[in-house]
């Protein structure tokens, strides 16, 4: 099959065409792999941000709780009972009643007091008397003389809750008599966690300095371990924190072992093979608490919502691209119309006709050309 001829214009215009196209692809691939990148690097230190926010948020909710036991340990009547052993029933019903002035706004699951021997002469739950926690991490911290902090299902209540110590000391501060421990209530610090606002489905978790989740967006993640966790760290938490607990392990390994050795707050990409999917991770350290935030978003969400701000940019690149090309067909046209003029003309003087007229007046070679052709036919 033949194909047609093509005239100059449309030979100029399909190449025009085909290159504005190419250019048009080229430019949209390359200005989305930029705008992406540079969107995901912005969405990630936005992240960031967030975490850190929420990372301080929650570290002033666990400062009051280690300031009302500082004030606890510190109180006169308290070394004294602690000093007696909980022998005077008068001091003690004083005491009782200080302690629960301390929880006017129910932020404490219990307080209660420890001896040397770690053992519990007195509490606002009953309950808790007489039995011994000198295994709790917070009680082995306090008895060195340093405040204490830790995460851990009761042994009584089974209730999960957020521990602070302080060490009693006699009158004159020289010799240490005991401890001195609150349990704040759990949801005083998931609370913060929960009201984090990272604009994607975000899963929230607070770990601690194991890598053990104490709280969690999704809630069939808590009391499981980001990664599998060394003979030596499962014996600690099972035998200081989770009593007897079963801890199963995620795939979470860089996670894990950013908090391991941790120096700054790090976002990263991950692809989590459990979940099959791109995800985007950050850890953060919760002041100076054992514990640490960890942020786990989709990236398709996040890819989604660049798609959706870069995608009307684009259309408007190419709409703009095929405007112009419109343009330069019309230029295209209106340059190469004296040619049609010039081919009229010969083809007319061509098959003989008289009295032809050739009139250029464009002031380039197409004009020089016309004139030229006139003198060949008028010889």
């Amino acid at each position: 099959m033949k194909l047609p001829k093509l005239t100059l214009f449309v030979k100029i215009l399909l190449t025009v065409l085909i290159t504005f196209s190419l250019m048009a692809s080229l430019s949209a691939v390359s200005e989305y792999r930029t705008a992406k990148r540079d969107m995901h690097e912005s969405d990630k230190e936005v992240f960031l941000k967030i975490a850190v926010a929420l990372s301080k948020e929650t570290t002033t909710a666990l400062n009051y709780g280690r300031k009302i036991t500082q004030h606890i340990a510190y109180r006169t009547t308290i070394r004294d009972l602690v000093a007696k052993n909980n022998t005077d029933k008068t001091l003690k019903a004083s005491v009782l009643r200080t302690l629960d002035n301390y929880n006017a706004g129910g932020s404490f699951a219990v307080f209660f007091l420890l001896n040397t021997d770690g053992d519990c002469i007195l509490s606002t739950d009953e309950s808790f008397v007489g039995n011994n926690f000198k295994f709790r991490n917070y009680f082995t911290q306090s008895m060195k003389g340093e405040m204490g902090a830790d995460a851990a299902v009761g042994v009584i209540s089974r209730k999960m809750g957020y521990y602070f110590s302080a060490p009693v000391y006699s009158n004159d501060n020289s010799t240490l008599i005991g401890v001195a421990v609150t349990k704040m209530e759990q949801s005083e610090i998931h609370s913060i966690l929960n009201s984090g606002d990272f604009g994607f489905n975000t899963n929230v978790m607070l770990t601690n300095d194991n890598g053990v989740i104490l709280h969690s967006s999704e809630a069939e993640r808590v009391f499981w371990s980001l990664a599998p966790l060394s003979e030596a760290k499962m014996e600690i938490e099972r035998k200081t924190r989770f009593i007897d607990r079963e801890i199963q392990s995620l795939t979470y390994d860089r996670a894990a072992s950013e908090i391991e050795h941790y120096i700054n707050p790090v976002i990263y990409d991950f692809y989590d093979n459990e979940d099959r999917a791109e995800e985007m991770v950050s850890v953060v350290k919760v002041g100076d608490y054992p514990y640490f935030i960890v942020t786990e978003t989709q990236s398709k969400a996040l890819v989604k919502h660049i798609t959706d701000q870069v995608l009307p940019i684009i259309i408007l690149t190419v709409l703009g691209i095929l405007v112009g090309m419109v343009v330069v067909g019309l230029i295209i046209k209106r340059i190469l119309s004296p040619i049609s003029i010039i081919r009229d003309y010969v083809l007319k003087v061509a098959n003989g006709e008289k009295g032809v007229k050739l009139a250029i007046k464009t002031g380039d070679e197409l004009e020089e050309i016309s004139e030229g052709i006139k003198k060949i036919v008028n010889r």
